[in-house]
């Protein structure tokens, strides 16, 4: 049992992790990256929740009005992954979409070069898109509304497979016509919880990761239907028993 902690406790953070949100705590206004050097600012009532409100311990509560994270620009690998626990409180659409995450102009600046959500144009359909020219999609058809109430793994990937969109360790969706990257690296941030459209999610979110690699279906798999959980601290006070 405990060789299984070791391995999921350190499967959260590796050597393709770019940031990882772990939520279990702020620190002058900013959630800490467990993986990297940017952490992230609190924007509107955004606030660790209470008494294991998460996934696996704390998480992030979101309102769904005015609430996200703001990240800066983390870079603009030519392949990712962006992976989270979503439990969707209620969803009320926005005219111009809504973001689980965004990548682009800062909150309220309206324009994102990448899109995890439900966008405007469409139906309610869980998807993932980059802005080049015009929105490219992969569409999970699965609508959010589906998602209210329970806790659920969300993934999009980038890269030579084309766009993928990934619930509970499931494809979904894939648009293997755009295999490039994020379209303008100079974009001003990202966003998680809403975008630059002010897009917001009413929900709690947790173990938020963006790799640097488009990852594979054995880890999807293995990610979204058993949690790896926050292992390490526990892990320690094993050690130090």
């Amino acid at each position: 049992m405990i060789a299984l902690c070791v391995a999921a406790a350190y499967s959260q953070v590796d050597n393709h992790t770019i940031l990882y949100y772990s939520f279990n705590q702020t620190s002058g206004g900013k959630v800490p990256d467990d993986g990297g050097d940017f952490d992230g600012e609190l924007g509107g009532d955004a606030a660790i929740t209470k008494n294991s409100g998460g996934k696996a311990g704390e998480g992030l509560s979101l309102d769904g009005d005015g609430d996200y994270i703001k990240a800066g620009n983390i870079g603009a690998p030519e392949e990712g992954t962006i992976e989270m626990w979503v439990k969707i409180e209620s969803f009320e659409q926005h005219n111009d979409g809504d973001g689980f995450v965004s990548m682009g102009k800062d909150y309220g600046g309206t324009g994102d070069v990448m899109l995890f959500g439900v966008h405007q144009a469409s139906n309610l359909n869980v998807r993932f898109g980059m802005y080049a020219g015009g929105w490219k999609w992969a569409d999970s058809e699965v609508s959010v509304e589906d998602l209210v109430g329970e806790w659920h793994h969300l993934a999009g990937t980038w890269g030579p497979r084309g766009l993928e969109v990934w619930i509970d360790g499931e494809l979904k969706g894939v648009n293997d016509t755009y295999t490039a990257g994020i379209p303008d690296p100079a974009y001003q941030t990202m966003l998680i919880g809403s975008n630059s459209w002010n897009g917001d999610i009413h929900g709690v979110m947790d173990e938020f990761r963006v790799s640097d690699i488009q990852r594979d279906a054995e880890f999807l798999l293995s990610i979204g239907v058993e949690p790896r959980g926050k292992l390490a601290t526990a892990w320690g006070a094993i050690k130090g028993q």
